[in-house]
Order: C-alpha cells, then sequence, then structure tokens
C-alpha cells in the first residue's frame, strides 16, 4: 500500500510596501521612461499613488499592494 503523500500548501506572494518609481516599473511591463511619459493617461493611478499631493520634484510613491493588483488587471491578458 502507498505511503500518502506529504505536500506543503503553496504559498502565496503577498506584496506589501511602498514602490517608488523603479519598482513600479520594474513591476509593469513599460519602463520607468515610459511611465514618467505617460502616467497622466492613466488617472486611476491616483488611487494607489501620491499623484494628488506631490511637489513636482518630489519622488512617486505607490502602495504596492493595490499598484501590483492595478497592474495585473490592466496589462496581464486574461485566458479566455
Amino acid at each position: 500500500m502507498a505511503r500518502p503523500r506529504k505536500m506543503k500548501q503553496p504559498q502565496e506572494n503577498k506584496v506589501y510596501g511602498v514602490w517608488n518609481m523603479e519598482k513600479f516599473s520594474a513591476a509593469s511591463p513599460r519602463s520607468k521612461s515610459w511611465w514618467y511619459d505617460n502616467i497622466n493617461s492613466f488617472p486611476e493611478v491616483k488611487d494607489f499613488s501620491n499623484w494628488e499631493d506631490k511637489e513636482d520634484h518630489e519622488p512617486w510613491a505607490f502602495d504596492a499592494a493595490k499598484a501590483n493588483e492595478w497592474l495585473l488587471k490592466k496589462f496581464v491578458r486574461k485566458k479566455v
């Protein structure tokens, strides 16, 4: 009689913290320069970044969990 398998449950990768523009662009399929040129085309980024209260010289900050979720919905093609 065969032994029962002892398999570990798959781990969920959780994203947390704050991303700067380099980490945000690394998680997306676009380059950092593309994001600097085109980020104004995506007003929904305001929901998870410091867009509204950001000064021109201040660096970008993104909520990593919400940004990751948005990037997956926006740029990853779903299988049908």
